[in-house]
């Protein structure tokens, strides 16, 4: 549901006010000359492209032939109508831009005010207040925090799906720089905003609240933060301004927002004829100080660093596998490996006694619809397509070889229980970790991955994927 009226509004109401605000505009300065009216009202037409677009489910690199055919069509049908409806019809969209626009800007402050009550309302769960005092009551007694570091990459894979998707397993080097690799494991939700919400909650998914108020991002309140706050303990967050939807955030001692250029983002999605949800992440990652400043973080971290790669990400979520899918994911993958191995050099240089954290978020998206089968409704979910959505990667470097007892991680939402489990020595924090099944939709998995229908079942999930092969629908 939640994705749905995520797309519509992308898909809808953005582009609504954008369109209507300039078509009117334009209209009112040359309303009296009919050709020009209607090449505006076609520029009007043309913003609907990508809804046009996503209900056909033709994506950005297949569109160009669509799109010409579309504008041509479009030219021809608005030359026909009488230039008085075409003036009615814009006085109408600016009347829809007015109005989502203060839909728009009343729900996002409502989301900003709402956030302050998050973390109150997660302490109200006894079981989460416990915990909590267990780890910042005994923190503070600990001389010698280790500085850690939160290093996702997106859609980073683990080697039973990079396998499966018929490639090679290229992150045995870990092995080798003292690295304890986890391998594949399960995630509680199959996208970032969510998985990582879940992760600095210390839950098995993102805090709801009332009814619409929601925690649509990853920052903002959350224990992670507060519990490293409570010891002063430096908390720097590094991306892409997607995780903050555009929100003052109330954590960390240094935030850094990459990108931030969403109407442009959306003007690009408009002529490519489909809102991507990278237009803004990977452009802006491309920029040589972006990698610049985010590696004079790394070096210089003495606390918690959070950092969001980009790559190697995952499908278009078009709802429609591109036939070179796999293709393009090696290509960003190799891209991620290589940032990968940077990193580990430049911790192991500036700050050899930390903790790193290397994971995904979730899968590649590569199967199935592309999409999660969301496109689907979550109807027929596969084994392997839960394990390539659902699946992602972990390892971690701990500081010492004390960590054997406190590393009982099941799921990547049991990270940091298992992180501070590590810094108290206090094996009781490994009481709270999530445990709840994990679905997609009729699919399901107990919490580390043990199936629960089908010919498989009571086998783990990633011990069987190689017994199946990958479909794209």
């Amino acid at each position: 549901k939640d994705g749905l009226v995520t797309s519509y509004l992308t898909s809808l109401i953005v582009p609504a006010f954008i369109l209507s605000f300039i078509s009117y505009i334009l209209l009112l300065m040359i309303k009296k000359t009919r050709f020009f009216s209607n090449i505006t009202f076609t520029i009007m037409l043309f913003f609907s492209l990508p809804m046009i677009n996503n209900f056909f489910k033709i994506t950005a690199e297949t569109s160009f032939f669509y799109t010409a055919v579309f504008v041509v069509l479009t030219f021809i049908f608005v030359s026909k109508i009488d230039k008085t409806l075409i003036s009615l019809v814009s006085i109408l969209s600016l009347l829809a831009f007015i109005t989502s626009s203060y839909e728009f800007t009343r729900n996002h402050r409502s989301r900003a005010k709402e956030e302050a009550k998050f973390i109150k309302q997660t302490l109200e769960n006894k079981k989460t207040r416990k915990m909590f005092s267990v780890i910042s009551k005994n923190l503070s007694k600990v001389k010698n925090t280790p500085s850690i570091y939160l290093l996702i990459y997106d859609g980073l894979t683990g080697k039973e799906v990079t396998e499966h998707y018929g490639l090679n397993y290229d992150l045995d080097f870990l092995n080798q720089r003292g690295f304890k690799i986890y391998g594949d494991i399960l995630s509680y939700k199959e996208t970032s905003v969510p998985t990582m919400s879940g992760i600095l909650e210390l839950s098995n998914q993102t805090v709801i609240t009332k009814g619409w108020a929601k925690k649509f991002h990853m920052v903002g309140y959350n224990l992670v933060d507060k519990i490293f706050a409570s010891k002063n303990l430096s908390r720097t967050y590094m991306a892409s301004n997607f995780f903050f939807k555009s929100l003052k955030p109330k954590m960390g001692s240094k935030v850094v927002r990459v990108g931030g250029g969403t109407v442009n983002s959306l003007l690009e999605g408009v002529l490519i004829g489909e809102f991507k949800f990278d237009l803004e992440i990977k452009k802006n990652f491309e920029s040589n100080d972006w990698q610049d400043i985010r590696r004079e973080l790394i070096k210089s971290n003495k606390g918690f660093f959070y950092s969001h790669h980009p790559y190697p990400s995952h499908s278009q979520n078009s709802g429609k596998c591109l036939t070179n899918e796999i293709d393009l994911y090696a290509q960003r993958r190799a891209r991620a490996i290589k940032s990968i191995k940077q990193d580990i050099v430049d911790i192991n240089k500036h700050n050899p006694n930390s903790i790193i954290i290397i994971a995904g978020d979730h899968g590649g998206h590569l199967s199935g619809d592309c999409l999660a089968m969301k496109s689907h409704h979550y109807q027929n979910v596969t084994l392997p397509i839960f394990a390539e959505t659902k699946g992602t990667f972990l390892a971690v470097k701990w500081p010492d070889k004390n960590y054997a007892g406190y590393d009982n991680i099941k799921n990547l939402q049991s990270l940091f229980h298992s992180v501070f489990a590590y810094i108290l020595q206090d094996k009781e924090i490994l009481n709270y970790t999530p445990k709840e099944d994990i679905c997609l939709g009729d699919f399901c998995t107990t919490y580390d991955g043990k199936i629960l229908k089908g010919k498989d079942l009571n086998k783990y999930i990633f011990d069987v994927l190689k017994n199946y092969e990958l479909k794209q629908l």
